[in-house]
């Protein structure tokens, strides 16, 4: 009865495990997509993309794309915009560049595998004709 019973107690924990590991998971999520929200320019609470006036203090607001502003500031924006494509692009050159070196480097280190294999088998070759030679030689 007691080894029924602390099984039940096991069982009992480890559902409550799971739950709270599922909580925590959700909360994690929760959290990530809350801090992706912009941020309010006039008060600096957390908003929705799109909405004309922040929920916390009912200031109006312009948007271009994700980029949130002032009313006023769409030249400040578009700046903004422009900022961050240029961020963009830099970074996707820098990519590119990094992926065409490591396939610089893998091209490299194939070419020279396929050399350590070619004297790998040259020295096989030179090895069984010495055999060879040395069995022709003395046949006992």
């Amino acid at each position: 009865i007691a080894g029924l019973q602390r099984q039940n107690q096991l069982k009992a924990t480890n559902a409550v495990s799971a739950k709270l590991d599922a909580l925590q998971t959700e909360l994690a999520r929760q959290k990530a997509a809350e801090t992706a929200m912009p941020e309010c320019v006039w008060c600096g609470g957390r908003i929705s993309v799109g909405f004309a006036k922040c929920k916390h203090c009912a200031s109006d607001l312009i948007w271009l794309g994700d980029l949130v502003g002032k009313p006023g500031e769409m030249e400040k924006l578009r700046a903004e915009a422009a900022r961050k494509e240029r961020e963009q692009e830099a970074q996707r050159l820098a990519d590119e560049a990094a992926f065409a070196l490591r396939r610089k480097d893998l091209q490299e280190t194939e070419i020279q595998n396929a050399r350590a294999a070619k004297i790998g088998a040259v020295v096989l070759l030179i090895l069984f004709v010495i055999g060879f030679i040395v069995i022709m030689i003395n046949p006992h």
